[in-house]
Order: C-alpha cells, then sequence, then structure tokens
C-alpha cells in the first residue's frame, strides 16, 4: 500500500485504511536512521522491511503495541543506537518472516562499542524465523538488551547469541549486560542463549520448551 524507500526518512502515520492492495502494508527499503524514528499502529500496522536497515549510534527506533515487522528473504536491522519495542499483553509486537519458515530473514542485530554501548528493550515481543546464514535471531555485542514476556520461536539457528565485547571499565561491577526474564525459548534449530563471554546473563523464570529446563549438555 505504502512504500518508504529510504529507513531514514521522517514519516508520521496515524488513522489509517488499506484495502485491495496486494499486501495492505508499508514497505521499508534500506537506509540508516539517526535522531527518533516510530513505527507507529497507525491502521496500516505492518511493515515489510525489504533492504538493510541500520539504526545509527545517534539513532533511536521506537515500534509501537500492536505493530508486526516481517523480513523480506535474508533481511535484518542492525542497531548502533536503541531499539525500543515494548508491546502489552493485548497488544504485542512481531517480529517474524515473510513467509513462515525458519531462516527467512537473518535477525536483530545490537552492535554498539565499548565507549558507546547499543540498546535494546523489549516486552511482550515475537521474534521468530530468523536464522538466514546461521545468524542468530538476536545477536549482542557491546550492548545492553533486556527481553521480559518474549518468545523466542521457530529459529534455524540460536535464538540469542553474545559475542566478546571489551568490558567498560568505567563502570567497578557492571550489571549484566542481557537479561531475558518470563520468557519462552522454544523450537530453535540452535542454542537458546550461546554467550560466548565471560560475563553473567540474566535468564531466570523462562521456559526452554522441555520440563526439565535447560542442561549442561
Amino acid at each position: 500500500a505504502m512504500d518508504v524507500l529510504d529507513a531514514g526518512a521522517q514519516f508520521t502515520l496515524a488513522n489509517l485504511t488499506a484495502t485491495g492492495n496486494l499486501t495492505n502494508t508499508i514497505g521499508v527499503d534500506i537506509g540508516t536512521m539517526i535522531g527518533n524514528h516510530t513505527w507507529a499502529k497507525s491502521g496500516i500496522n505492518t511493515y515489510d522491511v525489504y533492504g538493510y536497515v541500520t539504526v545509527a549510534t545517534t539513532g533511536t527506533l521506537n515500534i509501537e503495541p500492536g505493530v508486526t515487522v516481517r523480513f523480506t528473504y535474508g533481511h535484518d536491522i542492525t542497531v548502533g543506537g536503541v531499539l525500543t519495542a515494548t508491546g502489552t499483553i493485548s497488544e504485542p509486537i512481531i517480529f517474524t518472516g515473510w513467509m513462515p519458515i525458519p531462516g527467512m530473514w537473518a535477525g536483530l542485530n545490537f552492535w554498539g562499542t565499548p565507549e558507546q554501548h547499543a540498546g535494546g528493550r523489549f516486552a511482550y515481543a515475537t521474534i521468530e524465523y530468523g536464522g538466514y546464514g546461521n545468524r542468530a535471531l538476536v545477536s549482542i555485542e557491546n550492548a545492553d538488551v533486556t527481553f521480559d514476556h518474549c518468545t523466542f520461536q521457530n529459529s534455524a539457528s540460536d535464538a540469542i547469541r553474545i559475542y566478546p565485547g571489551a568490558v567498560n571499565l568505567s563502570q567497578a561491577a557492571p550489571a549484566p549486560a542481557t537479561q531475558i526474564h518470563w520468557s519462552k525459548l522454544i523450537d530453535l534449530g540452535g542454542y537458546a542463549v550461546y554467550n560466548q563471554t565471560d560475563q553473567p546473563v540474566q535468564a531466570s523464570y523462562n521456559w526452554w520448551g522441555v520440563a526439565n529446563g535447560p542442561t549442561t549438555a
């Protein structure tokens, strides 16, 4: 119904209706976001990402409750700034593939620096059908990302993969950079949480897909 040909463009949408199109959605192409951006629940509530979208270190992207973000084959969002996707019980946020096939899209990548961590805040969100090219649904390096009441499912690879990043020496005892609580990690082609660092990850009160929980095997 509508295309945003530069993901870095500023736009405000509200009270829209789309009918009779091949897809009644908003297409988003390649681009870099600088400043504050919002993907709103405008009446056209699905955003189809068909390019590589980047949130710059000086950028923020807020995804409103009730929005679905669908990715075409192999595409992703890379965050150097902040991505916030805090849904609600009645209006969750969904990150999914354009088709319900594990490995359809690459994932959400949080790539910060030791001096400036990237940030992510997720609540009542589902992330599914990623894992293209053995990528994780969520990849984290030098980033602080929290998940609350989220679902990770139907991935061709890991759900969450944490890469070694330099320690922020300005903090004497930094809190765990990755926190996953009250969430579900199920039907995955790899690890639920693959922590490649020596820093702790808080992952309490989660459902790991089997009654006996995670194992050390």
